[in-house]
């Protein structure tokens, strides 16, 4: 029932043509919230919502062209949607970005762009992008090779939820990469 009255609130929202009202509709279509999954109909909504000025939206958008949900897929605007949410201070955009970057997918190939992408996605809480992050700077791209620092990201990345970093991080306590060499802890 409390799902139910969200959505009708969202609707009600979006019916006073509010931005946030039809990224959030746009996004229980997405994810079959209520209504059944239609990617077509979340696109239409995210679409209204970012050209009423929701950065949130862009986002989302640049997800569903990254992904073809709705859509074909266009990683040539994924990118122009995810730069725009990145702009604005959207994390998950810039962790996005940063990736993109890192694998060359609808741009090239740019690793200092991808550092600088993923280091502002990461201090914001981004444990994708801190794992990203610690991938690159334990290979010396885009940015000097620090296995510390590395190591360091991976921590992080793992203490917010990160399972790849989790891993990672647990490998380099049974090496001793970038860390004191601790056994005990890498396998708690």
């Amino acid at each position: 029932a409390q799902i139910e009255e969200a959505v009708r609130l969202f609707q009600q929202a979006a019916d006073a043509d509010d931005a946030e009202g039809w990224r959030a509709l746009g996004y229980c279509h997405e994810q079959a919230v209520v209504f059944p999954q239609d990617n077509a109909q979340a696109l239409k909504y995210y679409l209204k919502a970012a050209v009423a000025g929701n950065r949130w939206a862009y986002a989302n958008l640049g997800y569903c062209f990254a992904h073809g949900l709705g859509t074909a897929r266009r990683d040539d605007w994924a990118i122009e949607c995810y730069r725009r949410a990145a702009r604005t201070g959207v994390s998950p955009a810039m962790a996005k970005l940063g990736r993109l970057y890192q694998e060359g997918v609808g741009v090239v190939r740019d690793y200092p762009r991808a550092v600088a992408w993923l280091e502002r996605a990461s201090a914001l809480g981004e444990s994708e992008a801190s794992f990203d992050l610690a991938m690159l700077v334990a290979r010396g791209q885009g940015t000097a090779r620090n296995m510390k620092r590395a190591a360091e990201l991976l921590r992080l990345s793992a203490e917010r939820g990160n399972t790849d970093a989790m891993n990672a991080w647990a490998v380099c306590l049974l090496n001793g990469w970038g860390v004191e060499k601790d056994q005990r802890q890498a396998l708690d």
